[in-house]
């Protein structure tokens, strides 16, 4: 069972993020974040795979993606984050 803090924007992830990603690699290295709604993958092999399959993989989600940013910005961040989702939906 995996034992390490989801929060992957949390303290223990950001004051050591070899120890932390180091133990997510080794106890669950592709890993469904519940907390971010995400997948982490930490295994060189594994992202390469992803990143040669683009058929099965794409940025285009970010388009498609209607939930608000999370965690929560400002609103007055909001323009560029609609921007950035452009700018990551368009990615080829």
């Amino acid at each position: 069972m995996l034992t390490i803090n989801e929060d992957l924007l949390g303290p223990e992830a950001i004051e050591d993020p070899y120890t932390y990603y180091g133990r997510l690699r080794e106890e669950d290295p592709i890993h469904w974040n519940p907390l971010y709604e995400t997948w982490v993958m930490t295994r060189y092999d594994d992202v390469v795979w992803c990143l040669r399959h683009p058929e099965l993989f794409s940025s285009e989600i970010f388009l498609r993606d209607a939930r608000p940013p999370f965690p929560p910005i400002l609103d007055t961040d909001h323009a560029l984050y609609e921007f950035n989702k452009q700018y990551l939906g368009d990615f080829r």
